[in-house]
Protein backbone atom coordinates (compact mmCIF):
# COMPACT_ATOMS: atom_id res chain seq x y z
CA UNK A 1 0.00 0.00 0.00
CA UNK A 2 1.48 3.48 -1.01
CA UNK A 3 1.24 6.33 1.67
CA UNK A 4 2.70 9.43 0.65
CA UNK A 5 2.23 12.78 1.41
CA UNK A 6 4.35 16.29 0.66
CA UNK A 7 6.70 18.30 2.75
CA UNK A 8 8.24 21.39 2.35
CA UNK A 9 11.62 23.40 2.50
CA UNK A 10 11.15 27.11 1.97
CA UNK A 11 9.62 26.73 -1.58
CA UNK A 12 10.94 23.01 -2.21
CA UNK A 13 8.65 20.53 -1.93
CA UNK A 14 8.87 16.88 -1.30
CA UNK A 15 7.04 13.64 -1.54
CA UNK A 16 7.24 11.11 0.99
CA UNK A 17 6.44 7.92 -0.47
CA UNK A 18 6.85 5.03 1.89
CA UNK A 19 9.38 7.10 3.86
CA UNK A 20 11.30 8.40 0.94
CA UNK A 21 11.95 11.63 0.06
CA UNK A 22 11.83 12.69 -3.47
CA UNK A 23 12.31 16.01 -4.75
CA UNK A 24 9.74 17.19 -7.11
CA UNK A 25 11.46 19.41 -9.74
CA UNK A 26 8.69 21.16 -11.29
CA UNK A 27 6.97 22.06 -8.41
CA UNK A 28 7.14 25.08 -5.66
CA UNK A 29 5.13 26.12 -2.72
CA UNK A 30 3.94 29.39 -2.71
CA UNK A 31 3.28 29.95 1.09
CA UNK A 32 -0.44 28.66 0.54
CA UNK A 33 -0.32 26.27 -2.19
CA UNK A 34 1.95 23.95 -4.78
CA UNK A 35 1.89 25.49 -8.31
CA UNK A 36 3.80 24.34 -11.21
CA UNK A 37 6.58 26.20 -12.26
CA UNK A 38 6.71 25.49 -15.81
CA UNK A 39 5.45 29.14 -16.58
CA UNK A 40 7.59 31.22 -14.50
CA UNK A 41 10.67 33.20 -15.88
CA UNK A 42 12.31 34.56 -13.17
CA UNK A 43 13.61 32.16 -10.51
CA UNK A 44 16.22 33.00 -7.53
CA UNK A 45 19.01 30.62 -7.53
CA UNK A 46 20.64 29.32 -4.34
CA UNK A 47 24.03 27.80 -3.96
CA UNK A 48 23.51 24.49 -4.94
CA UNK A 49 21.97 25.98 -8.81
CA UNK A 50 18.28 24.93 -7.31
CA UNK A 51 15.65 27.36 -8.50
CA UNK A 52 13.42 28.99 -6.13
CA UNK A 53 10.41 31.25 -7.11
CA UNK A 54 10.86 32.97 -3.79
CA UNK A 55 14.29 35.11 -2.34
CA UNK A 56 14.32 33.50 0.82
CA UNK A 57 18.27 34.61 1.00
CA UNK A 58 19.76 37.62 0.24
CA UNK A 59 22.61 35.77 -1.44
CA UNK A 60 20.38 33.89 -3.80
CA UNK A 61 21.02 35.15 -7.59
CA UNK A 62 18.18 36.71 -9.56
CA UNK A 63 17.98 34.60 -13.10
CA UNK A 64 15.72 35.12 -15.92
CA UNK A 65 15.16 31.85 -17.68
CA UNK A 66 13.36 28.68 -18.11
CA UNK A 67 12.12 26.10 -15.47
CA UNK A 68 13.39 23.32 -16.95
CA UNK A 69 16.77 25.10 -18.86
CA UNK A 70 20.66 23.74 -17.00
CA UNK A 71 22.43 26.29 -15.34
CA UNK A 72 26.32 26.35 -14.69
CA UNK A 73 28.23 28.52 -12.26
CA UNK A 74 30.84 31.19 -14.33
CA UNK A 75 33.69 31.21 -11.78
CA UNK A 76 34.69 34.25 -14.21
CA UNK A 77 31.65 36.00 -13.81
CA UNK A 78 30.82 34.78 -10.28
CA UNK A 79 27.21 34.02 -11.02
CA UNK A 80 24.84 31.58 -12.73
CA UNK A 81 24.00 31.19 -15.86
CA UNK A 82 22.71 29.24 -18.16
CA UNK A 83 24.01 26.21 -19.86
CA UNK A 84 24.72 26.93 -23.34
CA UNK A 85 24.62 24.65 -26.40
CA UNK A 86 27.75 23.91 -27.11
CA UNK A 87 28.50 23.11 -23.36
CA UNK A 88 25.39 20.76 -23.20
CA UNK A 89 26.80 18.78 -26.18
CA UNK A 90 30.24 19.15 -24.95
CA UNK A 91 29.28 17.88 -21.34
CA UNK A 92 27.23 14.76 -23.27
CA UNK A 93 30.12 13.95 -25.54
CA UNK A 94 32.17 13.36 -22.79
CA UNK A 95 29.82 11.09 -20.91
CA UNK A 96 29.67 9.44 -24.57
CA UNK A 97 33.35 9.10 -24.21
CA UNK A 98 33.04 7.68 -20.79
CA UNK A 99 30.62 5.29 -21.89
CA UNK A 100 32.67 4.42 -24.63
CA UNK A 101 35.41 3.18 -22.93
CA UNK A 102 33.27 1.44 -20.24
CA UNK A 103 32.12 -0.47 -23.01
CA UNK A 104 35.26 -1.24 -24.29
CA UNK A 105 36.93 -2.38 -21.34
CA UNK A 106 34.31 -4.67 -20.47
CA UNK A 107 34.34 -5.98 -24.37
CA UNK A 108 37.92 -6.55 -23.78
CA UNK A 109 37.65 -8.10 -20.68
CA UNK A 110 34.54 -10.61 -21.59
CA UNK A 111 36.77 -12.16 -24.29
CA UNK A 112 40.83 -11.48 -23.14
CA UNK A 113 40.42 -11.26 -19.24
CA UNK A 114 43.01 -9.90 -16.74
CA UNK A 115 44.31 -13.18 -15.96
CA UNK A 116 44.91 -14.18 -19.55
CA UNK A 117 46.55 -11.38 -20.43
CA UNK A 118 48.72 -11.19 -17.42
CA UNK A 119 49.47 -15.12 -18.08
CA UNK A 120 50.31 -13.80 -21.65
CA UNK A 121 52.92 -11.42 -20.47
CA UNK A 122 54.82 -13.73 -18.32
CA UNK A 123 54.51 -16.81 -20.91
CA UNK A 124 56.24 -14.25 -23.23
CA UNK A 125 58.85 -12.96 -21.58
CA UNK A 126 59.80 -16.83 -20.51
CA UNK A 127 58.93 -18.09 -24.53
CA UNK A 128 61.70 -14.90 -25.36
CA UNK A 129 64.07 -15.89 -22.78
CA UNK A 130 64.03 -19.86 -23.63
CA UNK A 131 64.42 -18.87 -27.23
CA UNK A 132 67.46 -16.66 -26.78
CA UNK A 133 69.20 -19.36 -25.01
CA UNK A 134 68.52 -21.79 -27.81
CA UNK A 135 70.23 -20.12 -30.15
CA UNK A 136 73.64 -19.28 -28.23
CA UNK A 137 72.43 -15.52 -27.09
CA UNK A 138 73.28 -14.63 -30.83
CA UNK A 139 69.40 -13.58 -31.14
CA UNK A 140 68.07 -10.53 -29.63
CA UNK A 141 64.41 -9.40 -28.52
CA UNK A 142 64.40 -7.38 -31.63
CA UNK A 143 65.31 -10.16 -33.68
CA UNK A 144 62.73 -12.42 -32.29
CA UNK A 145 60.44 -8.95 -32.71
CA UNK A 146 61.02 -8.49 -35.99
CA UNK A 147 60.37 -12.42 -37.19
CA UNK A 148 57.16 -12.28 -35.57
CA UNK A 149 55.96 -9.47 -37.60
CA UNK A 150 57.11 -10.92 -40.63
CA UNK A 151 55.56 -14.11 -40.03
CA UNK A 152 52.42 -12.48 -39.35
CA UNK A 153 52.57 -10.57 -42.33
CA UNK A 154 53.01 -12.99 -44.55
CA UNK A 155 56.74 -12.48 -45.56
CA UNK A 156 58.17 -15.28 -44.11
CA UNK A 157 57.30 -18.63 -42.11
CA UNK A 158 58.41 -19.91 -38.88
CA UNK A 159 60.44 -22.73 -40.04
CA UNK A 160 62.39 -20.40 -42.69
CA UNK A 161 62.82 -17.87 -39.02
CA UNK A 162 64.43 -20.31 -37.32
CA UNK A 163 66.59 -21.61 -39.89
CA UNK A 164 68.25 -17.95 -40.01
CA UNK A 165 68.25 -18.58 -36.27
CA UNK A 166 70.47 -21.84 -36.47
CA UNK A 167 72.57 -20.31 -39.56
CA UNK A 168 73.18 -17.26 -37.20
CA UNK A 169 73.88 -19.25 -34.02
CA UNK A 170 76.27 -21.46 -36.48
CA UNK A 171 74.27 -24.79 -35.63
CA UNK A 172 73.32 -25.17 -39.25
CA UNK A 173 75.79 -25.83 -42.30
CA UNK A 174 75.87 -23.15 -45.51
CA UNK A 175 77.05 -23.09 -49.10
CA UNK A 176 79.01 -20.20 -49.90
CA UNK A 177 76.43 -18.19 -50.28
CA UNK A 178 75.62 -18.44 -46.58
CA UNK A 179 72.38 -21.12 -47.76
CA UNK A 180 71.27 -23.83 -45.36
CA UNK A 181 72.33 -26.89 -46.46
CA UNK A 182 70.01 -30.20 -46.40
CA UNK A 183 70.21 -34.03 -47.22
CA UNK A 184 68.14 -34.63 -50.07
CA UNK A 185 66.67 -38.58 -50.46
CA UNK A 186 65.51 -39.14 -53.87
CA UNK A 187 63.08 -41.42 -55.24
CA UNK A 188 65.67 -43.73 -56.71
CA UNK A 189 67.45 -44.31 -53.33
CA UNK A 190 70.23 -41.49 -53.93
CA UNK A 191 71.21 -38.86 -51.47
CA UNK A 192 72.66 -35.50 -52.43
CA UNK A 193 73.44 -32.22 -50.15
CA UNK A 194 71.86 -29.50 -51.87
CA UNK A 195 70.85 -25.79 -50.71
CA UNK A 196 68.10 -25.12 -50.11
CA UNK A 197 66.76 -23.89 -53.18
CA UNK A 198 67.60 -27.44 -54.59
CA UNK A 199 71.26 -26.01 -56.00
CA UNK A 200 74.25 -28.55 -55.64
CA UNK A 201 77.83 -29.14 -57.81
CA UNK A 202 77.99 -32.43 -59.45
CA UNK A 203 81.57 -33.79 -59.72
CA UNK A 204 82.97 -31.83 -62.52
CA UNK A 205 81.90 -28.48 -60.29
CA UNK A 206 78.62 -27.70 -62.38
CA UNK A 207 75.69 -26.19 -60.71
CA UNK A 208 72.90 -29.01 -60.20
CA UNK A 209 69.40 -28.49 -59.22
CA UNK A 210 67.38 -31.33 -58.14
CA UNK A 211 64.08 -31.59 -59.47
CA UNK A 212 61.53 -31.43 -56.56
CA UNK A 213 59.37 -34.00 -58.40
CA UNK A 214 62.20 -36.23 -57.47
CA UNK A 215 61.76 -35.47 -53.26
CA UNK A 216 60.89 -38.00 -51.09
CA UNK A 217 62.26 -36.21 -48.19
CA UNK A 218 64.87 -33.54 -46.82
CA UNK A 219 66.81 -32.97 -43.73
CA UNK A 220 68.77 -30.09 -42.33
CA UNK A 221 72.48 -30.46 -41.74
CA UNK A 222 73.45 -29.72 -38.43
CA UNK A 223 77.26 -28.92 -37.61
CA UNK A 224 78.17 -31.64 -35.68
CA UNK A 225 77.42 -32.17 -31.93
CA UNK A 226 74.27 -29.83 -32.47
CA UNK A 227 71.24 -31.32 -31.28
CA UNK A 228 68.73 -31.95 -34.54
CA UNK A 229 65.72 -31.26 -32.87
CA UNK A 230 66.29 -27.75 -31.78
CA UNK A 231 64.46 -25.68 -34.97
CA UNK A 232 61.40 -28.28 -34.23
CA UNK A 233 61.58 -27.79 -29.91
CA UNK A 234 61.52 -23.99 -31.09
CA UNK A 235 59.08 -24.08 -32.97
CA UNK A 236 56.83 -24.92 -30.55
CA UNK A 237 57.91 -22.47 -28.43
CA UNK A 238 57.67 -19.52 -31.63
CA UNK A 239 53.71 -20.88 -32.20
CA UNK A 240 52.70 -20.40 -28.46
CA UNK A 241 54.19 -16.99 -29.14
CA UNK A 242 52.27 -16.44 -32.16
CA UNK A 243 49.25 -16.94 -30.58
CA UNK A 244 49.95 -14.35 -27.87
CA UNK A 245 51.04 -11.76 -29.83
CA UNK A 246 47.51 -12.26 -32.06
CA UNK A 247 45.57 -12.31 -29.04
CA UNK A 248 47.89 -8.65 -27.67
CA UNK A 249 46.93 -7.83 -31.76
CA UNK A 250 43.28 -7.93 -31.39
CA UNK A 251 43.33 -5.94 -27.99
CA UNK A 252 45.39 -3.61 -29.36
CA UNK A 253 43.19 -3.16 -32.53
CA UNK A 254 40.04 -2.96 -29.95
CA UNK A 255 41.55 0.40 -28.36
CA UNK A 256 42.30 1.72 -31.80
CA UNK A 257 38.78 1.73 -32.73
CA UNK A 258 37.55 2.87 -29.55
CA UNK A 259 40.27 6.05 -30.02
CA UNK A 260 38.85 6.12 -33.94
CA UNK A 261 35.26 6.75 -32.55
CA UNK A 262 36.33 9.06 -29.37
CA UNK A 263 37.61 11.02 -32.01
CA UNK A 264 34.34 11.20 -33.83
CA UNK A 265 32.34 11.88 -30.46
CA UNK A 266 34.26 15.05 -30.14
CA UNK A 267 33.74 16.05 -33.86
CA UNK A 268 29.74 15.62 -34.08
CA UNK A 269 27.79 19.00 -34.66
CA UNK A 270 24.67 18.01 -33.11
CA UNK A 271 23.10 16.14 -29.98
CA UNK A 272 21.45 14.11 -32.64
CA UNK A 273 24.10 12.66 -34.70
CA UNK A 274 25.87 11.67 -30.86
CA UNK A 275 22.95 9.68 -29.65
CA UNK A 276 23.41 7.93 -33.31
CA UNK A 277 27.08 6.57 -32.96
CA UNK A 278 26.98 2.61 -32.18
CA UNK A 279 29.76 1.33 -29.70
CA UNK A 280 29.21 -2.14 -31.90
CA UNK A 281 31.56 -1.09 -34.26
CA UNK A 282 34.76 -1.78 -31.87
CA UNK A 283 33.43 -5.55 -32.08
CA UNK A 284 36.22 -7.03 -33.55
CA UNK A 285 36.61 -11.22 -34.74
CA UNK A 286 38.35 -12.68 -32.19
CA UNK A 287 39.00 -16.48 -34.21
CA UNK A 288 42.25 -16.61 -32.47
CA UNK A 289 41.57 -15.52 -29.08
Amino acid sequence: MKISYFVFKDDIVYEVVNGKLIFIKDKRFDGKKIVDIKHFSTFYIDEKGIKHIKKYDENWQELKCKWDDELIFDKSLKRWRVKTEEEKLNELKQQKINKLKKFAYEYIISKYPLWKQNNDLSDKETIIIKLIAKFGSVITTDDIRKSIYDIMAGYSDVYTELVKYGIKAGYIQTDKNNKPLYTYILKDGTKIIANIDREYRDSDGNLQIIPEDQIIDRNLLFVNGIDINIINEAVELVDKLLVITKRVIWKNAVREKTDELEQIILNVKTIDELEKIDFSVIKLPLSFV
